[in-house]
């Protein structure tokens, strides 16, 4: 069996390598980049779909993590061109080339959701507001509608312990804490989260024991502040260094995503 990891040099792409060091099964990685230093890792443009091809080709693939993206909110905006490229052409040259029997694990985002829905489950009406929720959003579309071997994550915001691969502002707070640094945050902003490290096990879950759909994913809700300071109690930080403050301007001020389905299916929780 081998299994493909794309954005393998990334946050998530890396995490997911540690967790499956110890498997059997061949992984074959790719990305942009030459910077993972892996036997079987590859160098591929995901919007060539030329290059596409050739790797599908050349490897018989039970599985696909499909990690690779162009993450940053303000950025997507800001080249909407590459957005569309990364986020979406990536997708649909790996979808149109793969087998229907290849599995296709897809991490997605809380920003499909329309702003005004506070605890939005998987039905709930889809309407995102940022660009890269619209990319994100125009994929799973064309995913549901050309395969029916997909698992779709729609997940938070993920986060580790302070790893510097991550883009998260609560690893950055971490590791200005760490550094002994006073930060200020919201209080009265409220999202779910999600530890990297569970999210692996969801990954593990869907490769040992498949399952199809659409799945939120993410912890119950939290004030940033109140996730900070759950962090620091896990991580013996000093909190003194954390600050309440209120928001200006920021909303939607709550949205937790309802997580019943992923629960029930694969008897996980989040922290």
């Amino acid at each position: 069996m081998t299994i493909l990891v794309t954005g393998a040099s990334g946050f998530i792409g890396s995490e997911f390598l540690n967790s499956f060091s110890l498997t059997k099964e061949r992984i074959i990685t790719v990305s942009k980049s030459s910077s993972v230093n892996r036997k079987d890792h590859f160098k591929i443009d995901l919007t060539n779909i030329e290059e596409v091809k050739n790797l599908i080709q050349s490897f018989d693939f039970k599985f696909i993590y499909h990690f690779a993206g162009y993450v940053s909110p303000d950025k997507n905006e800001k080249n909407k061109e590459k957005s569309y490229e990364i986020n979406f052409k990536s997708v649909s040259n790996l979808i149109e080339n793969i087998e229907q029997k290849t599995n296709f694990i897809f991490t997605s985002t809380d920003k499909v959701y329309i702003d005004e829905e506070q605890s939005p489950h998987e039905r709930s009406k889809k309407q995102p507001i940022s660009y890269y929720g619209k990319m994100k959003l125009l994929a799973e579309d064309f995913i549901k509608n050309n395969t029916n071997n997909y698992t779709i994550l729609r997940l938070p915001i993920v986060h580790s312990t302070g790893s510097h691969l991550s883009s998260s502002y609560i690893d950055k707070t971490i590791i200005d804490v760490k550094n002994k640094i006073n930060v200020n945050v919201f209080n009265d902003v409220s999202r779910s989260f999600l530890l990297v490290s569970e999210l692996s096990k969801v990954f593990e879950r869907s490769y040992k024991k498949p399952f199809c759909g659409t799945f939120n994913v993410g912890s119950n809700c939290y004030s940033y502040y109140n996730r900070l300071k759950f962090m620091s109690n896990m991580l013996s930080l000093d909190m003194d260094l954390i600050h309440p403050v209120e928001s200006k301007g920021i909303n939607p001020r709550i949205q937790c995503l309802s997580t019943n389905k992923i629960k029930q299916r694969i008897g996980l929780s989040f922290s």
